[in-house]
């Protein structure tokens, strides 16, 4: 046996790497363009995100050491001790070659997630809020003349579950990070570089295309945007009732872009969009790639995508159309990295 990365086969070269080179700075391009037709003179910031990028590879680093000594002690059956180990760990993830797509991949990132940041801040400016009324009435028929966050209430309303899908809300950041990291550092194949082109693609074509055209806030800012009642106000209200006791993260975020979008803080953060959920397409993205690493690893991610879909409901964060739009759009994007890949390869 022989300690591998998660694909089958390996590139020759970092061709497969362009298209999501182009991609990314093509997006990145288009904000400064943006920004000069519209006249945001603050719209493209691009120091958003780099040291949760730093702070990824500090964690990784220490697991992929513990991984590798693991590896050689159980499997390969050799000393953690000997020099032939650690020379073999240098050789094989710390090659010049390995670096130099790790930093490349891990590099664009900072760009790519200011880039969308700095959209995501300008979306009610390019198009104003206007669709929770719609997606709001869709999932009252969609499910049966109920609103779904009363449906779940009964397996999902009680203070423990509700802390518990907060604390999974909360992890969803650094399970993304951590996947990240590690696919940029695993080396060179068809599954990493397919990857990294539907990761693009997810924040750009969902989390910037379809949140300007379809601009909703969320149930959490329904009075707020709408100017109605909102029908979510039972839930809100629990959700209050529960962080007396057991503070919720999500409350504290929703309220922090709520004063970041009415112009009250110091510091601008994300901005406010609701469909599609970002963090459904992302669950499932991650989904996506488990399976193709191994069946178990698709299983536990699509066991935490399915908390993240219920946590976006029950947290007030989403409509669940927001989650459905966001898991079938990803899939076709996966489906086209993944050609363009092929053709790459041919």
């Amino acid at each position: 046996m022989r300690e591998s990365g998660p694909d089958l086969r390996s590139d020759r070269s970092l061709a497969p790497l362009l298209p999501y080179v182009v991609v990314v700075g093509l997006f990145v391009l288009s904000a400064a363009v943006v920004e000069f037709a519209l006249g945001y003179s603050d719209l493209l910031d691009l120091h958003f995100y780099s040291p949760k990028i730093l702070a990824g590879l500090a964690l990784y680093f220490p697991f992929l050491v513990l991984y590798h000594a693991t590896y050689t002690t159980f499997v390969e059956k050799q000393s953690v001790l000997s020099k032939q180990t650690w020379r073999s760990f240098r050789k094989r993830h710390l090659s010049p070659r390995r670096a130099l797509s790790a930093v490349l991949l891990l590099g664009l990132l900072g760009p790519l997630m200011s880039t969308f940041v700095s959209y995501k801040a300008a979306i009610p400016h390019i198009n104003p809020f206007s669709w929770d009324p719609s997606f709001l009435a869709l999932d009252y028929w969609l499910h049966g003349g109920a609103h779904p966050w009363k449906l779940l209430f009964p397996w999902f309303g009680s203070p423990t579950v509700i802390s518990f899908l907060d604390s999974v809300y909360v992890m969803w950041f650094p399970a993304l990070v951590m996947t990240v990291v590690w696919l940029a550092w695993s080396g060179p194949g068809p599954l990493r570089s397919q990857f990294f082109l539907a990761y693009a693609l997810t924040w750009i074509v969902l989390g910037v295309g379809v949140a300007i055209a379809l601009s909703s806030a969320g149930p959490c800012y329904y009075t707020e945007v709408v100017g109605a009642p909102n029908p979510y106000v039972d839930l809100l209200s629990h959700l209050a009732t529960v962080d007396q006791t057991r503070p919720l993260a999500a409350l504290d975020v929703q309220s922090i872009l709520w004063t970041d979008y009415t112009g009250l803080a110091e510091d601008g953060i994300e901005g406010i969009s609701a469909m599609p959920s970002l963090h459904v397409a992302m669950a499932t993205l991650m989904a996506l790639l488990y399976f193709r690493v191994h069946y178990l690893a698709g299983l536990a991610s699509t066991a935490f995508g399915v908390l993240i879909f219920l946590g976006s409901i029950m947290l007030g964060w989403h409509y669940a159309v927001d989650g459905y739009l966001a898991a079938v759009l990803v899939v076709p994007l996966w489906w086209i990295s993944g050609r363009v890949q092929a053709a790459i390869a041919a």
